[in-house]
This record gives C-alpha cells, sequence and structure tokens, in this order.
C-alpha cells in the first residue's frame, strides 16, 4: 500500500506496561505498510506534565506527511490530552482501546483501599480528575472498546455493567467522538484480538470501524 509508506504510527501503552505488550500490534502495522513507533514512558512514577512533555518531543520527532496514534488504556487519555492542548499541523487518525475516558470505576475502588499512589501512580490521577472530556478536533477519532469481563477489576469487586474486566464500557465513552466500537474481549485482548486489528486498520485507512 503505497501511501502508508508516509504514514507513522505512533503506540501509546498503557498504566502498569513497559510497551512491549504492544509488539504484536507493532508487528502487525508494519505488515500493514505504516512506518511504526512506540512511546514508553513511566506510567506509575512518572507525573502527567512530564510524560505529556516527552510524548510531544516524540511525536515531533517522528517521521512521517501523516502521523496516526493507536492507543491503549492510560495511553489514549494521555494522547488525548496532548492532542486537545497540542493540535498537530500533520494530519492522522487516532484509536483508543480501552481508554476510560467517563471516570474510572477500577481507580475510585482503588483509592478507596487507599492504594492510590503505588498502584496509580502519579499520571492517571490528574487526568481522570479534569472532568468528563469531549473531543473537538476535526482528527478523526475512534474508540474500541472491550465487553469480556476478566481482569483486575473483577479482584475489586462486582464492576457495574459490560466491561472488561478493568474499564467499563460506559467508562470508554468519548463526547464528540468520531466512532465507538465493542469487541467481545478482556482489556489485554484488545491488543492482540486480529478482529480488533482489523477494525484498527480500517479506521486508519478510512475513519470509520465498519466497511
Amino acid at each position: 500500500m503505497t501511501q502508508s509508506h508516509q504514514e507513522t504510527v505512533v503506540l501509546v501503552h498503557g498504566i502498569w506496561m513497559l510497551g512491549v505488550e504492544m509488539k504484536w500490534l507493532a508487528r502487525r502495522l508494519r505488515e500493514a505498510g505504516y512506518r511504526v513507533r512506540q512511546f514508553r514512558y513511566p506510567s506509575v512514577r512518572g507525573g502527567t506534565e512530564d510524560n505529556l512533555a516527552a510524548l510531544r518531543a516524540f511525536v515531533d520527532a517522528s517521521e512521517g506527511e501523516t502521523v496516526h496514534f493507536v492507543c491503549h488504556s492510560l495511553g489514549g487519555l494521555l494522547t488525548h490530552e496532548l492532542l486537545q492542548r497540542t493540535p498537530q499541523a500533520r494530519p492522522g487518525h487516532v484509536v483508543a482501546l480501552g481508554s476510560p475516558f467517563n471516570g474510572s470505576w477500577t481507580a475510585q475502588r482503588i483509592q478507596q483501599l487507599g492504594l492510590e499512589r503505588p498502584i496509580l501512580g502519579r499520571t492517571l490521577l490528574p487526568l481522570l480528575q479534569r472532568g468528563q472530556p469531549s473531543w473537538k478536533d476535526e482528527r478523526p477519532f475512534g474508540v474500541i472498546a472491550g465487553t469480556y469481563p476478566l481482569g483486575i477489576g473483577q479482584v475489586l469487586g462486582a464492576m457495574p455493567g459490560p466491561n472488561d474486566g478493568t474499564v467499563t464500557l460506559e467508562e470508554t465513552r468519548l463526547a464528540g467522538a468520531t466512532a465507538h466500537a465493542v469487541a467481545h474481549v478482556n482489556h489485554f485482548g484488545l491488543l492482540v484480538s486480529r478482529p480488533v486489528f482489523g477494525r484498527i486498520v480500517r479506521f486508519l485507512r478510512q475513519g470509520k470501524f465498519e466497511s
């Protein structure tokens, strides 16, 4: 696919991750013809502003006439905040996988247990505390949510409504988003599911999940 040779995909991992979890997704995107760059950041130890500055510098240093973003969980919140603060001159699409834009039941339960500092760290909570965000940019922004309830949330209690074991379906709703899709996978499964990957590529190419 000729056009993809000029297109870069920036991958942004979620909390408690090191980036290696996105290797399968990175390989598949390269096979689809995209240049892939993986942004790694200290999701627990690092502060919001430091991680935003690092992501901004990483994107600025990335090649490509078009720069897309594929983000998982906290990575979607971080990328959303970056693009709202600093609109990018280069075009591209955004796909967020299981990102809790509309609050986090799991984070609230961890806070109630008094474990927010060692577990949630210094990046997630400030982003969650900004209130319900919306998407106001012309750049296409798609969200994919999981509905297979297997994950850390089950350890903390009965999660409300459909969920991926960590994030509920309602928490992935982003006002103003271009499209929202659902897949029957858990939170981590969003990174390795072939059907989810197919939707990611379709959105990068067409700005929509369904053909």
